[in-house]
């Protein structure tokens, strides 16, 4: 129903809202009850890393529209595996 395009950029907003909301609230997270400050943050975080992980995927799709055909396989192969790369280095280092 909705374009990948539309579906990335409604995520990115909502991941941009989300930090938006963490900064603009942090001044009122109250420092005696850590109950609250622990609830605020978990949702914030999970929010966020939804809409981060929703808007990843869809930002895929729609690049895969830019891609010509015939170079698809190669050029998302040959980046995955870059991407793969740097994730084990990250996590070994």
């Amino acid at each position: 129903r909705w374009t990948p395009k539309a579906v990335s950029l409604a995520f990115c907003w909502m991941q941009a809202a989300t930090w938006l909301v963490l900064a603009v609230s942090l001044p009122f997270v109250p420092k005696e009850s850590t109950e609250i400050a622990q609830r605020l943050f978990f949702a914030l975080f999970a929010l966020s890393a939804l809409s981060s992980s929703m808007a990843g995927v869809m930002w895929n799709a729609w690049v895969q529209e830019w891609i010509p055909q015939r170079i698809r396989g190669k050029y998302f192969g040959f980046r995955n595996s870059l991407l793969a790369l740097v994730n084990i280095a990250f996590l070994l280092g």
